[in-house]
């Protein structure tokens, strides 16, 4: 068997022509505790926060629970032959149809059990029949007013469940309301309820007369079929206003005083339809199960598009929040290229400087090569040779051209040697230094020689 939930809040609605009053009860360890109560007018929708069902009723489920009017209700005491509870709804549907006044089809029904003694063979059924036309009425007003009914049930079957006879008679228990007399009477017999009917009680001059006429009519018929015993013995179930209301009618019906049994109080009562709601206790509903299925397909279709409505929310925020980082990186880099571009300008400007720098910083350094290659070729040169011409060559080589007599041609390799060795600082002045190149000519005083040295440009900065 499916484990049913168990019920976190529970609400009832009375509903009259003088107005509504509608019961919040919270639920503590499985018993219902009254929260609020609250007066709402005809006009005014009922408070949603109370009433309503949101994503939370599926873990914590919310019973409302709405009252129905009694005087449009035809009620039947049934006796079936058997104890076993799952038979009694489809032994008693056989029998609805001679049961109800009107047509099955155009009714409602539900039943309540009576309590048993062990030792019977049969089970008291109260079968409850009313109009669809006035169910539909009702759930269609109360679904405008924003509170979808989980169960509809009968007040003064509560009343009559909640403090049982303790004596064999009539038992009356009439309606609160001035102008809509009516009583649910039940007749108690041998410990069993034999009879249980909706007493309307006209308001004209002689509804005391037909009060009576309806209870005698009862009580000749119950003679007649052996359960009913004279004098009648009459309770009346109710407070000091309704006794003032009700005595007067009752007298005439019995020769013996009408006792005056206390009722429970209206906030007691809801209390009561409370606490057999939240227990899940079997309890007649006059809900037809058609509503039911509506309301949780709607509920359900309710969670389903604020579930979507959420997904899309959250997606469009998501879309809204990838094209605002585009739009902020595509800033961010608008605003790297514009710092690019403008320092491409400097970058520029500081290489054509730099080039500019390391052009005059070669011209300075070539200058001091050149005056310094002069040097040293002037200071090594052996006096016995000469130099013709020097050729300082594109800041890299220079070639040296001379002549040196014949008879002190050695001093020719002296000198590239020296040159070879000649320092500049902590360095070679020359990388390399060609071997010399001599050359005598027919009739000339000496003998002309070249080489070429390779400047060492390592030095300069």
């Amino acid at each position: 068997m499916k484990e049913r939930k168990s019920i976190h809040q529970c609400n009832v609605l009375h509903t009259s022509a003088t107005g509504r009053q509608l019961w919040h009860f919270g639920v503590d360890k499985g018993n219902p505790s009254l929260r609020t109560t609250s007066s709402v007018g005809s006009a005014v929708s009922f408070p949603q926060k109370f009433v309503g069902k949101d994503w939370q009723n599926i873990y914590q489920p919310r019973i409302n629970v709405a009252w129905f009017t009694s005087e449009k209700v035809f009620v039947r005491v049934v006796q079936l032959p058997t104890t076993d509870l799952s038979e009694i709804a489809s032994m008693l549907e056989f029998q609805i149809e001679k049961l109800s006044p009107v047509p099955s089809s155009q009714i409602v029904w539900s039943y309540s059990l009576l309590p048993s003694l062990p030792d019977k063979a049969f089970t008291d059924v109260i079968a409850i029949m009313v109009e669809r036309v006035h169910v539909e009425a009702l759930v269609g007003q109360l679904e405008t007013e924003g509170y979808l009914p989980d169960r509809i049930e009968l007040p003064q079957l509560d009343q009559l469940l909640a403090r049982m006879p303790d004596q064999e008679g009539v038992w009356l228990y009439p309606s609160r309301d001035p102008n809509n007399l009516f009583c649910l009477a039940g007749w108690w017999y041998g410990g069993i309820l034999r009879n249980l009917q909706l007493i309307q009680v006209p308001l004209e001059s002689q509804r005391s007369d037909l009060l009576q006429d309806q209870m005698l009519k009862t009580a000749w018929a119950g003679e007649v079929e052996g359960w009913m015993e004279f004098p009648l013995r009459c309770f009346l179930v109710g407070d000091e206003s309704i006794a003032t209301t009700w005595l007067p009618l009752l007298h005439g019906c019995t020769v013996l005083p009408v006792e005056i049994r206390s009722a429970l109080t209206r906030d007691e009562l809801a209390e009561f339809t409370a606490r057999r709601t939240v227990r899940q206790e079997q309890a007649p509903n006059l809900l037809p199960p058609e509503f039911s299925q509506k309301y949780r397909q709607s509920f359900v279709d309710r969670l389903w598009m604020r579930a979507l409505g959420v997904m899309f929310a959250f997606y469009t925020i998501g879309i809204l929040g990838y094209f605002g980082m585009l739009q902020f990186r595509g800033i961010q880099q608008s605003q790297v290229e514009s710092k690019i571009n403008s320092l491409k300008v400097a970058y520029t400007n500081a290489l054509q400087l730099k080039e500019q720098v390391a052009i005059l910083q070669d011209q300075h350094n070539l200058k001091y090569a050149s005056m310094d290659c002069l040097r040293i070729a002037s200071e090594l040169l052996p006096p016995e040779m000469t130099i013709s011409w020097l050729v300082f060559s594109k800041g890299q080589t220079m070639e040296l051209h001379g002549i040196v007599p014949a008879e002190q041609s050695s001093k020719l390799a002296d000198y590239n040697d020296a040159l070879r060795q000649a320092m500049a600082g902590e360095q070679t002045m020359f990388t390399k230094v060609s071997p010399p190149t001599s050359t005598t000519r027919p009739g000339a005083a000496g003998v002309s020689w070249t080489f070429t040295c390779e400047l060492n440009r390592s030095e300069a900065p």
